[in-house]
């Protein structure tokens, strides 16, 4: 039967499962970062997540928790550090995150403002002026000026 725990180490436990749910939050959220947000890839993410924190909790309490065993003020430490995440640090990686997503793609802008943009404009320019010059050099067809004969679907049964 597991003893009783004393108030202040179990608040100290509960400060280190916080921890340990804030680190595990991060992760997960610099996975999806990094891997994408397809259903899979969360599928996936979401099972790896759900069995190391169970992992997390388990190792913890075998190693550094005074009662050995995990109890449920570990899952509520590392619930409150899971939500403490993404209450206050998440807006803040985010900003980061796209702060790094615009530095990263940079090159590539200016790549494509000073050499591709400039290239694709001569090419539509030189395709235009290709069409204006075959159509100049194409041989008209000559008109029958002189012969203005009806079709002979155009003429009536009985006309003279």
């Amino acid at each position: 039967m597991p003893v009783s725990v004393p108030l202040p180490q179990a608040g100290a436990d509960v400060l280190c499962c916080l921890g340990l749910g804030l680190v595990l939050a991060a992760g997960y959220d610099g996975c999806r970062f990094v891997l994408g947000r397809a259903r899979l890839v969360c599928f996936v993410l979401d099972l790896l997540f759900f069995a190391l924190a169970g992992m997390l909790v388990c190792s913890y309490a075998a190693s550094r928790s005074y009662a050995g065993v995990p109890r449920w003020y570990h899952l509520a430490g590392m619930a409150a550090g899971l939500a403490a995440y993404y209450q206050v640090l998440a807006p803040v990686t985010w900003g980061v995150r796209r702060f790094l997503v615009w530095l990263l793609g940079l090159p590539f802008r200016v790549i494509w403002r000073r050499l591709l943009r400039p290239l694709g404009r001569l090419a539509v320019r030189a395709g235009r002026n290709a069409g204006r010059a075959a159509k100049k050099s194409c041989k008209k067809p000559r008109s029958n000026a002189g012969k203005r004969l009806q079709t002979p679907a155009k003429m009536l049964y009985n006309s003279k």
